[in-house]
């Protein structure tokens, strides 16, 4: 393939990254830790269509500064694509299941590999191992850089699998995994059998264009405080329907923190809510933002022992929130259970079931709290239980 063809591919690629990140400002500025792998791609593929121009360029040209470009462009080349690969099964793991301790310990897991790769491709840059740039500065490939190419593989087929797994144990719709996978794949597969098609990183950058139109559309359905789901979604996609138990919770005595503390650490305990609703959802159930400060968790099962143990694993995390030291507030929550039968009654009756039973259970906190009456003005108090 002639350079015309590699400047024009790079060019292409580093437009597309720099039109991605201009259009989605409000995805890459947000601190959540999916779209912080986002941002990374980006980055990686970006600097990864520069280098793939400067090497075509330098190899087999004569020339020291031709050599270091060969040598270290191809390192780069190595470390970004396995590099690349572990962000996008990040993303997906925290995209799905939200910033929690499952979530964090599996990306600590699957990173093992793309560590060992990374430090393989700097050794290679005083010991060849991954690759060779013989005494007429062309590279070659030894037999250790198709590890790179299985790793690669086996981390998008996991990030499929985590996908499909998703679905099926949750029945939640987020965004076609195949829009971002399709292209990559293609444009590697296509660079690696063909030397001299650079493919593979416009490949990428096409799949990071269509991830985030995927992202923007998802994003009217994510409440963009707590990073649940939001009613429009419960509606929209009628995920009620293959729900068959669920849970209402409110937080108690929420006015108070917004009248004491400000409304800034109001939305503060609604996020930590949420993390909370997310960690003890991690496995089974789904958990949305109805309202206020109103949640709704759904499970599958027609079991109120899932639904117990989801609500025992949710009262624990709260009593490790507030064992925390220094908080202004404590946080508890009140809980209505109930099993959903949609030939017998409505998802409207079932939501009104849920919020009965969960205003007796309120009822139930104020009489064993009466000193902490919600008529009672607590702007004095130092320390509000909540």
């Amino acid at each position: 393939m002639g350079l015309t063809h590699i400047y024009v591919a790079s060019a292409v690629g580093i437009a597309l990254v720099i039109s991605i990140m201009s259009c989605n400002q409000s995805i890459l500025k947000s601190d959540k830790v999916d779209y912080n792998m986002l941002r990374y791609m980006l980055m990686i593929v970006g600097v990864s269509c520069f280098f793939d121009a400067v090497v075509f360029t330098a190899d087999g040209r004569p020339g020291a500064l031709c050599r270091i470009a060969n040598m270290v462009g191809n390192t780069v080349a190595y470390m970004a694509t396995i590099s690349l690969c572990l962000l996008w099964d990040i993303f997906v793991i925290f995209h799905l299941y939200g910033n929690t301790s499952r979530a964090r310990k599996w990306s600590g897991i699957i990173s093992i590999p793309a560590i060992i790769l990374f430090i393989s491709a700097l050794i290679n840059l005083f010991y060849p191992i991954v690759f060779i740039i013989d005494e007429n500065n062309v590279y070659k490939r030894t037999p250790f850089s198709y590890v790179y190419v299985l790793i690669s593989f086996c981390y998008i087929l996991y990030s499929a699998y985590i996908h499909t797994t998703f679905k099926n144990k949750k029945h939640v719709r987020f965004f076609p995994i195949w829009v971002f996978l399709f292209p990559v794949f293609i444009g590697f597969i296509a660079q690696i059998l063909f030397y001299g098609l650079a493919t593979g990183w416009v490949g990428a950058a096409i799949g990071l264009s269509s991830a985030f139109m995927s992202i923007q559309k998802e994003s009217a359905f994510i409440d963009s405080l707590t990073g649940l789901l939001n009613r429009a979604y419960l509606f929209s996609s009628r995920l009620y329907e293959s729900m068959h138990g669920g849970m209402m919770l409110d937080i108690n005595r929420f006015k108070s923190i917004n009248d004491t503390f400000g409304h800034d650490t109001g939305d503060i305990a609604l996020k930590e809510v949420a993390n909370i609703l997310s960690e003890a959802t991690s496995e089974r159930g789904v958990a949305i933002r109805y309202a206020g400060d109103e949640f709704l968790i759904f499970v599958a099962e027609a079991d109120n022992a899932v639904l117990l143990e989801i609500k025992d694993k949710i009262i624990q995390e709260l009593s490790k929130l507030n064992r925390q030291h220094d908080r202004k507030y404590q946080l508890s929550l009140s809980f209505g259970i109930g099993l959903y039968d949609p030939s017998s009654e409505s998802f409207d009756e079932f939501v009104k079931k849920l919020d009965t039973n969960m205003y007796y259970d309120k009822e139930q906190y104020y009489r064993s709290h009466e000193r902490l009456s919600r008529r009672k003005s607590e702007r004095t108090e130092t320390n509000v239980f909540i």
